[in-house]
């Protein structure tokens, strides 16, 4: 399935959507598009009700503040 950018009407951000096949899983991830930087990843299955979705960051990455509106829309 092709990566699908959506950006933020601000411009800064945008989230990209893709599926894995082998996780049956939906990535979504939350890039600062200035420094193509992704800053989360939101992995979220399918079809398995058991399965919780996930949430992760980069530990090792510099640190980012996220404006809470944008984690409001990455997460809407």
């Amino acid at each position: 399935m092709p990566v699908m950018p959506f950006p933020h009407p601000g411009g800064d951000y945008a989230i990209t959507t893709m599926y894995s096949v082998p996780d049956d899983a939906w990535y979504l991830e939350l890039d600062l598009v200035g420094k193509q930087r992704n800053l989360l990843t939101a992995i979220v299955p399918d079809e398995d009700p058991a399965r919780e979705p996930t949430i992760c960051s980069d530990p090792q990455g510099p640190h980012q503040d996220i404006p809470y509106e944008i984690v409001r829309w990455f997460m809407g």
